[in-house]
């Protein structure tokens, strides 16, 4: 089954091109699609299934499109008979946030003010409650494990040594699918953080003051929050990129990271940049250049670069962007 390559995709970019991923990602998405939801319904979703639709939101997530697996025969038919497992509950939220993150991306280049202003304060109360969905999620995870997740451990990798006082403390989980967990619930955190849930003071004029929307516009919260995410994924980069990992825990950073060093560039966190670089560098090291590509593209170049329309030519713009702005 096609499915069973889908864990090798990675090793499909070469150079500065990403057209193989890109292509892959896009052609198990319409196989998954053209089947229906119906064929899925009373079939357990194994690693390949849940690996792919993972990354086809990721995908939708990085493009800034939305996916139809928010849609709401993916969300429910496939589960008529099979219970959702925790990361499943988790996909069917990131899945339905990449239509707000969509929404907020189309919302950057409207030129209608007043529009503008007034779709943002709507957008950001759409966050909260997705806000409040995801830490639901969490508490119910939490519930289910009597010890806790992941810990603090001194950082000890050694790929990392020189830049090491950066994050003098890693974190380690106690397991692979946990760690898969708190890396998709926290990369998905930092983009309504950063994306939706943060307004821009031009915004903020519309708000009324004695109206309950002042707490939704406080950018204080959002910001501190996406930092400390931020800083909380590069943590995690030791536990999934150690030998016990093999090729699963790599292949689970690229987009998560690449979402941390955008926090870091745009709060001139100089130091941590340059820890996120020497990452990318390492995941070079080890074969997986897409890291690499992601790291050198400016973070509003990415969605052209890993879209069809960079590959069919559109976007050789983007594409001397991200190969030359290191």
């Amino acid at each position: 089954m096609a499915l069973s390559t889908f864990e090798a995709s990675f090793l499909e970019v070469s150079g500065e091109n990403t057209g193989g991923w890109v292509s892959h990602v896009e052609g198990i998405a319409r196989l998954i699609q053209l089947r229906g939801p119906e064929l899925h319904c009373g079939i357990p979703l194994h690693l390949p299934e849940q690996a792919a639709h993972l990354e086809q939101i990721t995908h939708a997530l990085a493009t800034r499109k939305s996916t139809y697996l928010a849609q709401p025969e993916w969300v429910t038919v496939p589960w008529k008979i099979q219970p959702k497992s925790d990361l499943d509950q988790l996909l069917d939220i990131m899945a339905q946030l990449t239509t707000l993150i969509e929404q907020a991306a189309r919302l950057n280049t409207t030129i209608a003010f007043d529009v503008l202003h007034a779709q943002r304060i709507e957008l950001a109360q759409q966050g909260w409650e997705f806000h409040a969905q995801l830490e639901n999620w969490y508490q119910g995870l939490l519930r289910k494990h009597a010890d806790p997740l992941y810990y603090e451990r001194p950082s000890s990798a050694p790929f990392i040594s020189h830049l090491a006082s950066v994050f003098p403390k890693a974190l380690h989980f106690q397991n692979f699918e946990i760690a898969r967990l708190h890396i998709s619930y926290w990369t998905i955190l930092l983009l309504l953080y950063s994306s939706i849930l943060t307004i821009p003071v031009s915004s903020l004029n519309d708000v009324n003051p004695t109206s309950g929307l002042v707490a939704l516009v406080d950018n204080e919260f959002p910001h501190r929050q996406a930092l400390e995410l931020a800083r909380m994924i590069a943590q995690s980069m030791e536990y999934l990129l150690s030998e016990d990992m093999h090729i699963l825990g790599p292949q689970k950073v690229f987009f998560a990271l690449r979402t941390a060093m955008h926090v870091f560039t745009s709060t001139e966190k100089g130091q941590e940049m340059e820890w996120c670089k020497e990452i990318f560098e390492e995941l070079g090291r080890r074969g997986f250049s897409f890291g690499k590509i992601l790291c050198r593209c400016e973070w509003d170049d990415i969605p052209a670069h890993l879209s069809g329309t960079f590959i069919s030519g559109k976007g050789v713009s983007s594409q001397k962007t991200c190969a030359h702005n290191v």
